[in-house]
């Protein structure tokens, strides 16, 4: 079994929150958002954990896994995947992007956009692969109404 089955995508957020402190620490490149507007930084951190808390509970309630690599029982579309068919990742990258701003400084900035790529090769693409193959014209209808990110 590799290694990358073993990366959820909470280690992925954990190691983007971690490069944003030492970024910011290390290499801030000058502020770019007033210090005054910090709190705003920290409501999209918080804001951004929500879908997490929400589609656990949801996804136990469905009987399905929550685990990106296992092969889910039931196609959820409700709630909020009817806006996103990866709410969770988008919420990591709203926390990741409320970090940032939270601390201001330039470099802290490349993180979530490098974590969208990580997260979208990684784990998006095979994901719905498999949930193609699972669910199929279900899914394939789903996936044309609904955004990937937002």
């Amino acid at each position: 079994m590799s290694i990358q089955k073993y990366l959820y995508p909470p280690v992925y957020f954990l190691g983007g929150l971690g490069l944003i402190v030492l970024l910011h620490l290390f290499f801030p490149l000058g502020t770019i958002v007033p210090r005054y507007l910090s709190w705003l930084g920290a409501v999209l951190f918080v804001l951004g954990g929500v879908p997490a808390v929400l589609i656990f509970g949801q996804f136990q309630r469905a009987g399905t896994t929550i685990h990106p690599h296992a092969v889910s029982q039931k196609l959820v579309t409700d709630g909020l995947f009817r806006f996103s068919r990866n709410p969770i990742y988008a919420g990591m990258a709203l926390s990741l992007l409320g970090a940032a701003l939270y601390f201001g400084d330039l470099s802290p900035f490349v993180v979530a956009p490098l974590f969208v790529w990580v997260i979208q090769n990684q784990f998006i693409v095979p994901e719905e692969r498999l949930l193609e193959e699972t669910f199929g014209d279900a899914y394939r209808e789903y996936k044309s109404h609904v955004r990937r990110w937002l």
